[in-house]
């Protein structure tokens, strides 16, 4: 358990992602209130990704019609809103109001009801009751040992990821990446090695399903730019020269006036009981 403990937070050390959300993380809360309102236009949907992540947590007993679902980290309600349509009741987490105020419009204008939404960080957040599903999607604050943890004091029930199970997936992300960066994008997909491991060596029994599809992003190219613009401004990349290759970059991948690329989904679900309280 210590050495799972151990080798997970020395791989989150040597991650580019993981340490600018550990050392700079205002920097990352300015970004997300600043993309709030296009972030499930431009990413969110990926070709159904909600609904997908729904139906599996359905199929699969761990959500069920009037469950009580804590959806940690949720953003502008890409799982929470599926969920509520399929009758689970939901406390959206974010800290976040931004992404919080664009989920209470997306979902009231899907005239979907039955959530609740809370702007207090993950680990502050100490309810009277337990959740019989406490859920993280990529979202960072989950992906540690203390996360796990965290998210099991949370629940009577059962405890969920989703995660990337593959390298940066869409291909004008990785020449961004490298253009910018310098250097090839960093891969996240250690979390899902390091989770399950961390949860079997504590004996959870973590049960893991794949899912995987095609989908064409297609979004407009001045928003996508400035996206992009806002989002290499949380590593000091930003200034004209920036600007100018962000923009070179993405003009290689535009059709009709849209940055369209054809990519691969591919997520990875991790479930795991919590401890009885």
């Amino acid at each position: 358990m210590h050495s799972w403990c151990t080798a997970w937070n020395e791989a989150k050390a040597a991650s580019p992602l993981a340490h600018s959300q550990k050392e700079t993380p205002q920097r990352w809360q300015a970004f997300f209130e600043a993309i709030s309102d296009c972030d499930h236009a431009m990413w969110g949907d990926q070709g159904g990704l909600g609904p997908r992540i729904a139906d599996l947590l359905f199929s699969e007993g761990i959500a069920y019609p009037s469950c009580r679902v804590l959806d940690a980290g949720s953003g502008p309600g890409t799982v929470s809103i599926p969920l509520a349509e399929r009758g689970a009741r939901i406390t959206a987490l974010d800290y976040s109001e931004g992404m919080l105020r664009a989920l209470s419009q997306r979902a009231e204008s899907q005239g979907v009801k039955g959530i609740e939404s809370l702007c207090t960080p993950f680990f502050d957040f100490k309810p009277d009751e337990a959740f019989d599903l406490v859920l993280g999607c990529f979202f960072p604050a989950a992906l540690s040992p203390e996360g796990l943890k965290h998210m099991e004091s949370l629940s009577s029930g059962h405890c969920a990821l989703v995660l990337s199970s593959f390298r940066e997936q869409i291909p004008f992300c990785r020449a961004l990446w490298r253009e910018i960066m310098g250097y090839e994008p960093p891969s996240g997909d250690f979390h899902l090695i390091y989770a399950f491991g961390f949860l079997f060596a504590g004996k959870k029994a973590p049960n893991i399903k794949h899912l995987s599809w095609a989908y064409t992003f297609m979004s407009p190219l001045e928003e996508t730019q400035a996206f992009f613009s806002r989002y290499f401004e949380i590593f000091d990349r930003k200034g004209p020269s920036v600007q100018s290759d962000i923009a070179r970059v993405l003009k290689g991948f535009v059709k009709d006036g849209l940055v369209t690329c054809a990519a691969d989904v591919k997520i990875a679900l991790l479930w795991w009981r919590a401890y009885q309280h």
